[in-house]
């Protein structure tokens, strides 16, 4: 019995033998690190680079083995530490100082007393204190921008890059300061703008213009009068104006085919690249087109074939085959027989075949672990890596099989096998339990009955409702947690207004502003609280209802809507109920019409707008956005941007044709009497004998003939 390693011949060396390097060796009793062999000793033998160690009194730290030491045993850099005396700061072991012991560069410190700020220690006299560059500052006070400290100034203080400033007057625009004129105030660029009446176009500000302002390049325009195609503007005209590259087209006339307009042929005119073909005669195949040819004509890249008679397979025709032909790769196989194991056809085996890699193999007696083929193992039957195993008896972890025999409750701890009766796995570091209530914070344990894990920190419990509040502790039963910040509770109906808690019952938070409550229906305007009976909040000021039957806002005005009128934020006067808005002025529906925002004149007996232009639909008709004279009220109708007389024409493909019999229709854009005539394949064709049907673009009488494919045959 021998084994190949590397190319060399070697004896098996016992019931498990494995390749190390060139070298063979028993697996029971030996290990391989890095080309060396070494004993199986110690309870749990593993490898630290090249050499051999037992992990339930050593460590590997970084290829150099150390003794276990202390509780919590652990490495720092090379050196091993205890985590309950020591911790690692930056690979230097330090003594832990203080009661939350914390690294600041390479040295330890005591956050309940000190701050560290970019590794330089700052003395902590409020728990509240926060670092701001390499210094400390106090967040309820103060404001840190980019590494400098102000204090705290306005009803909303921020930070515009290094400058402090009130958000309620002033608005922070690419570290440029301007004034805010209300909330409706906007950014473009390094400039404001008020967002009601004015747009941002690529950083220049526009004025809004018609009922659907859009940004056109560095214009604004109206979308429903225009269209802009990459840059250039165009006046909408056409049933269906769409962009085809920089030119506006009609889609109901012209296709955009790759950019490039052209003019459709007829109903089935559709592009194949920067062509256009005929989707009922021709095909297709990545922009090369074909007359269609067969009973079901299908591409294959840029070829077309008869999927009744072949199969495309990755670009690849082959013939049919079988009861359920299907691709692998670029072969075509029997899916009722075989299988596709990466992209290779392979028989099956067995009753139940699955693949594993490329091969085939039966579920029944085997199973694929990690891209091979094993023996199955026991009945309950898993994968370790490579190999099958018995999860009844054995457990892996980290691709090592381990035994789980006398272990009340096994458990993984990355690589290693721990009962978790007797020991904590904390962030893949075994723990011994110091108790039934020990449990997991990060890498440390502690007392879930006496102490509290907050974001990976340990605190002693406090008060009666213990809680987290970010890294702190608190008692939830007289404290509330805002943002975490640690507030007293107040009143009936404590609440957080950001990191200030208030009663709710007599206060409101606004915009993160403490107010009083106050009136009959207390209400937020901006940053201030209001009466909404008495009071109206017009965009973030309070203005007083009195005097208005019907109040509304109009930006920071308030007006009777009984009286006046707003459009888009400018008032008008009300001449009557008739009084509507167009786009940002008023007009009188009894006299004018809106048409796409803008305001003209009423002619006529029956006005209505037509592409932003009014007419008389009684003496007109609207085609594709153009005016046209009418026929009739009840006697006209639209063909493309045409009229025609509904008694004497008829509409075909987008031409105007004369009606030619008593039962005339369309062929492609031509019509015919369908009593004497037949439409075959949009070519028309004078009807022959008793049965006439139509083959392809031919005429043909079906009591004498049939139509095989497009061919006429003689009936037998």
């Amino acid at each position: 019995m021998q084994l190949c390693c590397e190319n060399i011949v070697q004896p098996k060396a016992g019931l498990m033998s494995r390749c190390c390097g060139k070298l063979s060796y028993d697996a029971t009793k030996d290990m391989c690190c890095k080309h060396k062999v070494h004993l199986r000793n110690g309870t749990l033998p593993q490898c630290c680079g090249s050499e051999g160690y037992d992990a339930a009194y050593a460590m590997c730290c970084k290829n150099v083995i150390r003794p276990k030491v202390g509780q919590l045993p652990h490495c720092c850099g090379k050196a091993a530490i205890d985590r309950a005396d020591e911790l690692c700061c930056k690979g230097v072991p330090q003594k832990k100082v203080g009661k939350l012991s914390r690294c600041c560069g390479n040295q330890t410190y005591d956050a309940t007393s000190q701050l560290c700020c970019q590794n330089s220690l700052q003395g902590r006299l409020d728990p509240h204190v926060k670092c701001c560059g390499n210094a400390s500052f106090y967040p309820s006070k103060e404001l840190c921008c980019k590494g400098q400290v102000f204090k705290k100034k306005g009803s909303k203080p921020m930070c515009c890059k290094d400058k402090p400033y009130d958000a309620v007057k002033q608005i922070c625009c690419n570290g440029v300061l301007d004034t805010r004129i209300d909330w409706d105030t906007k950014c473009c660029g390094n400039k404001s703008y008020i967002q009601c009446k004015f747009m941002c176009c690529k950083g220049v500000i526009s004025k809004k213009t018609g009922l659907l302002p859009k940004c056109c390049g560095h214009e604004s325009y109206d979308a429903v009068t225009s269209l802009c195609c990459k840059g250039k503007l165009f006046k909408r005209k056409g049933a269906k104006p769409k962009c085809c590259n920089n030119t506006m087209i009609d889609v109901s006339k012209t296709l955009c085919c790759k950019g490039r307009s052209l003019k459709m042929l007829g109903t089935n005119s559709k592009c194949c690249g920067s062509n256009r073909y005929d989707s009922v005669k021709q095909l297709c195949c990545n922009g090369t087109m074909h007359n269609k040819k067969g009973e079901n004509p299908k591409c294959c890249g840029k070829k077309m074939y008869d999927a009744t008679e072949q199969v495309c397979c990755g670009g690849k025709l082959s013939k049919l085959y079988g009861a359920k032909p299907t691709c692998c790769g670029k072969d075509s196989y029997d899916k009722a027989f075989q299988l596709c194991c990466d992209g290779k056809v392979r028989n099956m085996k067995g009753a139940v075949s699955k693949c594993c890699g490329k091969e085939a193999y039966d579920m029944a007696h085997f199973q694929c672990c990690g891209g091979t083929i094993q023996k199955r193992e026991g009945a309950k039957a898993k994968c370790c890596g490579r190999y099958a195993y018995d999860e009844a008896n054995f457990m892996c972890c980290g691709d090592k099989l381990k035994s789980v025999t006398n272990i009340l409750v096994p458990c993984c701890c990355d690589s290693v096998l721990i009962d978790a009766t007797e020991s904590l796995c904390c962030e893949n570091i075994t723990l011994a339990r110091r108790g039934n209530s020990s449990a997991c914070c990060g890498a440390e344990q502690y007392d879930m009955i006496t102490e509290i894990c907050c974001e990976g920190v340990i605190s002693k419990q406090v008060g009666s409702r213990p809680m987290c509040c970010g890294t702190k502790s608190y008692d939830a039963a007289s404290e509330i947690c805002c943002l975490e910040n640690v507030q007293p509770r107040k009143g009936k109906q404590p609440e957080c207004c950001g990191t200030v808690s208030y009663d709710a019952v007599a206060s409101m938070c606004c915009n993160g502003v403490v107010q009083k409550r106050f009136g009959l229906e207390p209400k937020c305007c901006g940053f201030q609280s209001y009466d909404a009976v008495t009071d109206s909040c017009c965009v973030d000021t309070v203005v007083p209802k009195e005097g208005h039957t019907n109040p509304n806002c109009c930006r920071k005005k308030i007006y009777d809507e009984l009286t006046s009128i707003c459009c888009k934020g400018s008032l008008y006067q009300r001449d009557g109920l008739d009084t509507k808005c167009c786009a940002d002025k008023a007009y009188d529906m009894g006299t004018q019409i809106c048409c796409a925002g803008y305001r003209h004149n009423r002619t006529g007996k029956n006005p209505a707008c037509c592409d932003g232009e009014a007419y008389d639909k009684t003496s007109q008709i609207c085609c594709n956005g153009n005016i046209r004279v009418s026929f009739g009220t009840n006697n006209t109708k639209c063909c493309g941007s045409h009229p025609y007389r509904m008694d004497k024409q008829l509409c075909c493909d987008g031409k105007v044709q004369s009606l030619v019999g008593t039962n005339t229709a369309c062929c492609g854009c031509t019509s015919y009497d369908a009593d004497k005539f037949l439409c075959c394949s949009g070519v028309v064709k004078k009807m022959v004998g008793e049965l006439p049907r139509c083959c392809s673009t031919k005429a043909y009488d079906a009591k004498k003939f049939e139509c095989c494919k497009g061919i006429l045959k003689p009936r037998p």
